[in-house]
């Protein structure tokens, strides 16, 4: 069809019948005016005050521009150059190079953008493209939105692919989302992805996700890895979270959970190892929890280890350790302290030992209760005391317990002794003179 141009419009003034009135167009193909009725006016494919452009499909129409095309059904070029809109129902506003080839997609503007199949849609920006149906890209440089309702509103180089259905990128640079990842987000940041689905990523760089219901908020290479299900890590930097569910990185760096329903809120290179479930390290330097349902606050270098039976707790300092037979005990702080029992606790100090159950050593320095055996004893503080009996107890330094439900200590004193056995009764300690008596 020759290309037509519009000559004038004002000789329709009020009162003309568009039904039966003609206005006049020029045809400069063929050097020759023709008269159209106005309601037919678009009813036939139009090329609009543009050049070297064409409109090849039915109904189909271009606006201005330069070497533009609307080959669709109902197609639309509204300006710009190099523009196709070969799809029905499809637009190109304008821009450069932009390409609408699929049913109603639509191209704003910019340069080398492609909406590519039904309902897609891309605003603007350079290199884009709206792979999916009803897929989205606001803006931005080489964008790609290949699965169907998913949407990069902007940034540069990010990119959902197939079968990622219903995922969201809001910005940032070089973020993805892959591998059938449907109903995920990436909010920003650089070089972050998501590779499984209903999973989150809030920015940062370089954090993965690889499992369902998996939570990133920033961050720099963290990792929620397989099996990982429902885990979260909040940020830092490479802190990650692999093998079983449920668990919780708080921030720090390179800190790690391999555990169901482990907790670490923070600190540097800690660790919960496969066997300790539902356990959780406050922060600090080193420390590793290997037995259940275990707690280390803080500290340096503190350890749970494997050979304990579980429920244990060392609150902070520095090379603690529980092992073998530890259950429902823990150490508060200190140095150095070993616990190696059942419902036994050390209070803190340096380089005490306990190995016998509900024993308590309160603090000091290289205080032992040593033997499975020995039970319900302590040792309230001092330096190199031992206690080898149950039921005993030593105050002061330097004392080797003697015997069995025994107080051991260097000096006794005793203030306000009844001066007589009047109204004590057996085993009471009174006075008689200058002589000390247990009553009888």
């Amino acid at each position: 069809m020759a290309d037509k141009r519009i000559s004038q419009l004002t000789d329709i003034q009020s009162g003309v019948d568009p039904s039966t009135d003609f206005i006049p167009i020029v045809d400069s193909s063929a050097s020759e005016t023709k008269k159209v009725k106005p309601q037919n006016l678009f009813s036939e494919s139009g090329v609009i005050a543009a050049c070297n452009s064409t409109a090849a499909g039915s109904c189909a129409v271009v606006v201005g521009g330069l070497s533009n095309s609307a080959a669709g059904d109902c197609a639309s070029v509204l300006g710009g150059r190099n523009n196709t809109a070969s799809g029905n129902l499809s637009t190109v506003a304008g821009g450069c190079n932009n390409t609408a080839c699929s049913n109603m997609s639509f191209v704003g503007g910019g340069y080398n953008n492609t909406a590519k199949c039904a309902m897609s849609f891309v605003g603007g920006g350079y290199s884009n493209r709206a792979c999916g149906s009803y897929s989205f890209v606001g803006g931005g440089y080489n964008n790609t939105a290949c699965s169907n309702y998913s949407t990069v509103a902007g940034g540069t180089s990010s990119r959902i692919t197939n079968a990622s259905n219903f995922s969201t990128i809001g910005g940032g640079c070089k973020n993805c989302i892959i591998c059938s990842a449907s109903c995920s987000t990436i909010a920003g940041g650089r070089l972050n992805k998501v590779a499984h689905q209903l999973s989150f990523v809030g920015g940062g760089k370089s954090n993965c996700i690889c499992q369902i219901y998996g939570t990133i908020g920033g961050g720099d290479s963290n990792r929620i890895l397989t099996n990982a299900c429902y885990s979260t890590i909040g940020g830092g930097i490479g802190n990650r979270i692999q093998n079983f569910e449920k668990s919780t990185i708080g921030g720090g760096e390179s800190n790690c959970i391999c555990s169901v329903a482990g907790v670490i809120a923070g600190g540097y290179l800690n660790k919960i190892c496969s066997t300790a479930h539902c356990s959780t390290i406050g922060g600090g330097y080193q420390n590793r929890i290997c037995a259940p349902s275990s707690f280390v606050g803080g500290g340096y270098c503190n350890q749970i280890f494997t050979s304990a039976a579980g429920t244990n707790v060392i609150v902070g300092g520095c090379y603690n350790c529980m092992c073998v037979n530890s259950t429902g005990s823990s150490i508060g702080g200190g140095y150095q302290n070993k616990l190696g029992a059942a419902y036994a606790v050390i209070g803190g100090g340096f380089n005490n030992k306990v190995s016998g159950k509900r024993n308590v050593v309160a603090g000091g320095h290289e205080n032992f209760i040593t033997g499975i055996s020995i039970c319900y004893s302590s040792i309230a503080g001092g330096k190199c005391n031992k206690n080898n009996h149950s039921h005993s107890h030593i105050i002061g330094s330097c004392i080797t317990s003697v015997a069995t439900g025994t107080l051991h200590a260097n000096c006794l004193f005793l203030s306000n002794i009844p001066a007589s056995n009047a109204g004590l009764v057996a085993g009471q300690v009174y006075r008689d003179s200058n002589i000390l008596k247990i009553k009888t």
